[in-house]
């Protein structure tokens, strides 16, 4: 198995960042979460290799080396030999790990990578300004409900405050007469500029419900026409 680049993502202080995965026969993964538990013969995940992290301030993050390994583990009640931990000795807690080769990214360079955003959830009715290079963008969420009750009619957006033009990333709308209607708020993890165009990325957890989540990474030097961002990798977290 080849050694692929990956970009680790991380934030505030540590020692170890680990990802809980189980191997998998298929092909590498583009994004993964760690400390998410992995399905079985999900996910396969090279050792060594050209790998970076991004150690995060207040305001700026910035791109370094860093080596990964694996190391077995005994999860959910699966074998050793069909699992195992990805290990980043290196300071900070990784948020998420990318692989090099994603469309629109020709590769990654070491250096400053800024953070406009960290973990936070929007309820209905509530946004948050990210200011870029380029202008001002916004995320903010409209529906009913709110973060402590649930919501419905619900969808996350981002907007350009300059052109006006919004893009959904989360849109939940349950069907009329549904009787369980009401969901989570998606976690948005992280927001900056990763790809290094002036323009917001995006990392979100989109599970709206209580099991495992569902990652998306939105890249704005990949979006197509009509977009603001693209979803280029995914990553579903397994539960026990």
């Amino acid at each position: 198995m080849r050694a692929d680049s990956w970009i680790i993502l991380w934030l505030n202080a540590g020692i170890l960042a680990s990802a809980s995965l189980l191997q998998a026969q298929t092909s590498s993964p583009l994004l993964l979460i760690p400390g998410q538990q992995y399905p079985p013969h999900a996910v396969a995940v090279p050792e060594g290799g050209s790998w970076f992290g991004v150690l995060v301030s207040d305001t700026t993050a910035v791109l370094r080396r860093a080596h990964l390994t694996i190391k077995p583990l005994d999860a959910c009640g699966h074998s050793a030999s069909e699992g195992g931990q990805v290990q980043v000795a290196e300071l900070g807690t990784a948020v998420f790990l990318v692989r090099d080769h994603l469309e629109g990214v020709t590769s990654w360079k070491a250096g400053p990578v800024t953070t406009a955003m960290k973990r936070t959830w929007l309820g209905p009715g509530q946004g948050r300004d990210v200011r870029t290079q380029v202008g001002i963008f916004r995320l903010e969420a409209i529906g009913r409900g709110t973060l402590n009750t649930g919501v419905a009619d619900y969808e996350l957006r981002l907007v350009d405050r300059h052109s006006a033009r919004a893009q959904a990333l989360v849109a939940y709308h349950p069907p009329a007469r549904t009787l369980d209607g009401v969901a989570l708020v998606p976690r948005v993890e992280w927001v900056g500029d990763l790809d290094r165009d002036g323009r917001p990325d995006i990392l979100i957890d989109d599970n709206m419900g209580e099991l495992g989540g569902h990652w998306v990474l939105y890249l704005s030097s990949s979006a197509r026409q009509g977009e603001l961002v693209h979803a280029v990798a995914s990553f579903s977290g397994g539960h026990c």
